[in-house]
């Protein structure tokens, strides 16, 4: 029973292994995606130039670069505006990242040229990824859309986050455009804060900004499905500790993939909701890995536990305050915490990857899936925080790594699950091994106590028997030598003899049995002889009743028996069958060799009744007798056995006993 439970964890391993690589090769694929996007870059000038082929062959021709950026409000949705004083600036970028203090109304500009302008050009749009905390989206001086409501004053009304698609409308493109993006501050927080800024086919963008939606969507409902499943798990088995701290990294995990991908703005559309999604695991991300790492490889560090939890709780409580109290909470957070966040995360990074070498060094199980999680993690962090505080763009590692990360710490903790419950079944089966071989051991202990028990009564009673049996043989053999003795009556007094004798060897029987010394004292004998001299003693047994009975030779050569104790087998079998056969019943022996001596007994009876079919050969089982002690057959199988033999039945309609002794 333990083996197919190895081999299946064994299978369990290999299918763990393979979808670790399927999520590496995911994220590598992801980045080469996200690389290879066409883009035509701007780099420090403020137009870019499009050809209708370049919107034709691709969804989507990135805007990244340098944007005309000015703090302040204005006519500045006018295609006409002269721009050129604007300070050329990235786009991508808070302000407070940019060293800008900041607090209002923002616009970027970009001039784009659409070379070969045809009627024939495809419906064009515009996809703003998030703009802290609200924008308008301007194309040649007409809004085509927006997240949260900005005042004609340039007041904030509401908040918005949500990733959005803005179709262009035909009559507006010309050669010569131009995107104007109006972007409303909340306490300091401002700016574009991620690259994907686009345009393109606007049926092709929709459908990839859709599948793209729905690819996070499933990652992060993946990762939430982890963070349920390990609640379970550690409601079950409390003492298994890592399941607690892995189903909080699950949770954080979904929490980043939801905000960082816009899957929580479609479900609230809100600017503190989204940071919220985002930065708790930023800010908390650090102590659940490196507490969850420690737990799972055993590996304990009180210092830097102490420290993560320090840095890491005072950036959690720092963060929600700011939330909740806005104003310069939430801006010192914004401007300091969030940077301490990436410090914290690079820090955990390191200690991480140390605890990972260390693991695999002491050879610590499932420490190379452990490494191999932390390893895409850090190369993914590291990369984001990069791009994020450099203001620069290019492909997102920190989505795929996250779930490459998870995956990896799932497959790790999956296995030792596995582990733990494969040894907690074979530890059943062994207990339940022990509990059987201790039942039986008890079984047989008390069995024996009641064997002594039986065996020091019939030592008594056999010696009270063998008096008056020794007085029948005395007169017995003193009559034999009387003269005037008939043949006849000699033949009485030789059968009185025997058959006292055989009284005496019953006795004997039942005393070896209870002491549990059997033995027999085989010799060659003529089996011809043997099976006459059983016919005549079984033969009152079945005439009284007027059953027939009969013995069936088909072989009668010379064997090696103990013949007066495989008589008493026969003679227990008989009477048996004797007390349970009516007036039409019927008793054959059949004798042959095969190799072997056999003995088949059989009758015609109601067979054995299934209650005791079971426990036959055991002492002291009776059935539908008003006599007999109940050690029978259990004598008769420890005789067979005492000649190297064996003893079986068949039951159903009529009782068949086979006996085989080496011939």
């Amino acid at each position: 029973m333990v083996r197919p439970l190895i081999g299946r964890e064994h299978a369990l391993k290999r299918i763990l292994c393979i979808l670790q690589i399927l999520c590496v090769l995911a994220l590598a694929t992801c980045s080469k995606k996200d690389a290879e996007k066409p883009a035509q870059r701007a780099v420090e000038s403020s137009s870019i130039s499009i050809r209708t082929a370049d919107l034709i062959a691709a969804p989507f021709v990135s805007l990244d670069g340098g944007w005309r950026l000015h703090f302040g409000e204005g006519p500045f949705s006018d295609p006409e505006f002269d721009d050129s004083a604007w300070p050329v600036a990235n786009a991508v970028g808070h302000w407070l990242m940019q060293g800008k203090d900041y607090d209002g109304i923002a616009w970027y500009r970009l001039r784009i040229q659409i070379e070969d302008l045809t009627p024939a050009i495809p419906t064009l749009a515009v996809r703003v990824p998030f703009a802290d905390a609200a924008s308008e989206v301007y194309w040649n001086g007409e809004k085509i859309g927006g997240k949260g409501i900005i005042s004609s004053e340039g007041q904030m009304i509401r908040e918005g986050s949500e990733l959005a698609i803005y179709p262009i409308p035909k009559d507006l493109l010309r050669r010569e455009n131009v995107l104007a993006i109006r972007i409303r501050s909340a306490h300091g927080m401002g700016g574009i804060s991620r690259s994907g800024l686009m345009i393109g086919n606007a049926q092709l963008m929709q459908s990839d900004f859709d599948r793209e939606l729905a690819f996070n969507a499933m990652f992060a409902a993946v990762a939430f499905g982890m963070a349920l499943y390990h609640i379970a798990i550690y409601a079950i088995r409390r003492k298994d500790r890592y399941n607690l701290y892995f189903l909080l990294l699950s949770l954080l995990a979904a929490m980043f993939i939801a905000g960082w991908n816009g899957i929580g703005t479609r479900i609230w559309d809100n600017f503190y909701w989204n940071l919220f999604l985002i930065q708790i695991p930023i800010t908390s991300n650090a102590l659940c890995i490196y507490v969850f790492i420690q737990n799972f490889l055993g590996l304990r560090n009180r210092m830097l536990r102490y420290f993560f939890l320090a840095f890491s709780g005072s950036l959690t409580v720092w963060l929600i305050l700011g939330l909740a109290l806005r104003g310069p909470v939430f801006t010192a957070y914004m401007r300091l915490g969030m940077p301490l966040g990436f410090v914290c995360m690079v820090l955990s990074a390191i200690s991480l990857v140390t605890l990972a070498v260390q693991g695999l060094w002491q050879r610590i199980p499932q420490s190379a899936g452990i490494a191999a999680g932390i390893s895409l993690l850090s190369i993914a962090c590291t990369h984001a925080v990069i791009l994020y505080v450099m203001s620069w763009n290019g492909p997102e590692l920190i989505g795929p790594g996250y779930v490459a990360f998870t995956v990896s710490m799932a497959i790790a903790v999956g296995i030792r699950n596995a582990s733990a419950h494969t040894k907690s079944e074979e530890l059943s089966v062994s207990l339940a091994k022990k509990h059987e071989e201790t039942l039986r051991l008890r079984n047989q202990l008390m069995e024996k106590e009641k064997m002594a028990a039986v065996g020091s009564m019939a030592a008594g009673i056999v010696h009270d028997f063998k008096n008056p049996v020794g007085v029948i043989l005395g007169y017995a053999e003193y009559l034999k030598d009387e003269s005037g003795i008939s043949e006849e009556g000699r033949e009485y007094l030789q059968t009185i003899e025997q058959e006292a004798n055989r009284l005496s060897s019953m006795a004997q029987d039942i005393l070896d049995y209870t002491r549990g010394s059997m033995t027999t004292e085989s010799k060659i004998i003529d089996l011809g002889e043997f099976l006459s001299h059983a016919e005549k003693s079984l033969k009152p047994y079945f005439s009284e009743k007027g059953i027939h009975f009969e013995i069936r030779r088909k072989y009668d050569g010379q064997v090696r028996l103990d013949p007066e104790r495989f008589l008493r087998v026969l003679i227990n079998i008989a009477g048996n069958a004797a007390d349970v056969l009516g007036s039409d019943g019927r008793f054959d022996v059949l004798v042959q060799k095969n190799g072997h001596l056999v003995f088949a007994l059989q009758d015609n009876g109601p067979g054995i009744p299934e209650s005791i079919q079971g426990t036959l050969f055991e002492p002291f089982v009776t059935h539908g007798k008003s006599h007999g002690t109940g050690l029978g057959m259990a004598i008769t199988k420890s005789i067979v056995e005492a000649h190297g033999g064996t003893i079986r039945f068949e039951t159903g309609q009529g009782t068949t006993f086979f006996i085989e002794i080496p011939a």
